[in-house]
């Protein structure tokens, strides 16, 4: 995951010393959200691998894991075609059971995946990092 965000101040950039103290500041402030409630059963390896970066007066909001966008972004409901074909593990309150993953299952309505809702940890971090520099802009970038 990669979110580029421009910082200015009365639409001027503003230099590289200043933005690096926001990039910082901004980093330890996704990270207080995420640690706030917003995850069912967090193990801290998302929050721990988002680092921020500055080049000139952008800032680069960076995670190395692949779920990291899914979790900020969500994903809407669907049908879990890659399992066509595979034995499945199950856990049930009784032990784990097998299920294969087969046409008429995923013909009769099983093997949805039910979305994930976004988190927008990023957007909320950013948010109050303006809140703490109302004197600063910070727009991201496409």
């Amino acid at each position: 995951m990669i979110k580029v965000f421009e910082i200015t101040r009365n639409g001027e950039p503003i230099g590289p010393n200043e933005s690096g103290d926001i990039a910082l500041r901004a980093q330890q402030n996704i990270k207080q959200y995420m640690s706030g409630g917003i995850f069912k059963a967090p193990t801290g390896r998302l929050r721990d691998s988002i680092r921020a970066y500055t080049t000139g007066h952008f800032i680069y909001i960076v995670s190395q894991l692949p779920y990291a966008n899914v979790q900020n972004e969500g994903r809407a409901p669907h049908v879990m075609w890659y399992l066509l074909g595979k034995t499945i593990p199950i856990r049930t309150p009784h032990g784990v059971v097998f299920r294969k993953a087969t046409m008429k299952s995923f013909l009769s309505g099983r093997w949805m995946h039910p979305g994930i809702t976004a988190k927008k940890y990023v957007e909320a971090g950013v948010i109050m990092t303006k809140e703490q520099s109302p004197d600063i802009e910070i727009r991201q970038r496409r």
